[in-house]
């Protein structure tokens, strides 16, 4: 549940991050002298990171393979 402060919190940042059609910029931009892509660049960090756990988890696997592969090859040989 939001309290009133959370959601109040919430609109100003997004008065403050929304493009503004007569100043061609946000108040964002204006005062800091860059665009606010914070929850962007988060979540690109966070997919980076899945996807590098998944390509782990894919080489284990791979590599688990090709042990049993070879340890059925030496049993039937």
């Amino acid at each position: 549940m939001h309290t009133i402060s959370q959601l109040l919190e919430d609109v100003l940042w997004a008065h403050k991050t929304t493009y503004q059609t007569l100043l061609r910029m946000s108040p964002y931009w204006i005062i800091f002298v860059k665009q606010c892509d914070l929850a962007y660049e988060q979540a690109r960090k966070q997919r980076k990171l899945q996807l590098q756990e998944l390509d782990k988890l894919r080489l284990e696997a791979f590599e688990n393979s090709q042990i049993y592969k070879q340890k059925v090859k030496k049993f039937l040989d």
